[in-house]
């Protein structure tokens, strides 16, 4: 994580920056679902949808200078296929 914050007078005075990092490795407890349904074309063709959710109950909280930004690392998943079987 990387911030970047500049300081300046409405004036165009006093200009100041300065750049804060942070690295954090967290392993976290999560759960998973998949489903998705496949469509036979013909001639070894097929097409298919699928979707999902991954929840992970802990927030990560990372601080950076002055601040602390907060990541949700839950989400969801959704795509379409298409391909051939050989």
């Amino acid at each position: 994580m990387e911030r970047t914050e500049t300081f300046q007078f409405g004036d165009g005075t006093g200009r100041t920056s300065w750049i804060d990092t942070a690295d954090k490795l967290k392993a976290a407890f999560g759960l998973s679902g998949v489903a998705g349904a496949d469509l036979d074309l013909g001639k070894g063709w097929f097409t298919g949808i699928f979707g999902g959710y991954e929840w992970v109950p802990d927030k990560t909280k990372i601080n950076v200078g002055p601040n602390t930004v907060s990541l949700d690392t839950s989400g969801w998943v959704v795509g379409l296929q298409m391909g051939k079987n050989f």
